[in-house]
């Protein structure tokens, strides 16, 4: 996997508290690549368990890089829901030549309740919380 060529818009959204300190995100975010044989894309930490001053969490913009001749410059998406820690107040998507900073742009709804269940796989790998019901 390698860090995609160019970040060209990020947005995030508060979907819900959960577990009392985390929140429930979607990040979408649109870039550029260098073949349109690039698959698989994906956000993955920049700074892991590193709490910013700005209180954003770091995303490196990534993608399974094809081996070849770069033919023409193509576009790249991706929606991803995430867990993040309660702090969260934006994100900061970093790409191979840029970082695009995107603020919450929708307030949290109403806490579900501790029975809610997760499917694995939504969360940043450093901050995973207990799905069990205690």
């Amino acid at each position: 996997m390698r860090r995609i060529t160019w970040v060209e818009s990020v947005t995030v959204k508060n979907l819900f508290h959960f577990k009392e300190d985390y929140i429930l995100i979607e990040v979408s975010a649109n870039g550029t690549v260098p073949s349109p044989l690039w698959t698989r894309p994906m956000f993955y930490p920049f700074v892991p368990s590193a709490r910013t001053d700005d209180d954003f969490i770091d995303i490196n913009f990534e993608a399974e890089l094809h081996i070849g001749v770069a033919l023409t410059a193509c576009r790249i998406g991706l929606l991803q829901t995430l867990i993040a820690p309660g702090w969260t107040r934006g994100v900061r998507m970093h790409s191979l030549t840029n970082t695009i900073e995107a603020k919450m742009d929708t307030l949290p709804q109403a806490r579900p309740s501790d029975d809610v269940l997760l499917p694995e796989g939504f969360s940043l790998p450093w901050w995973t919380p207990d799905a069990q019901k205690e």
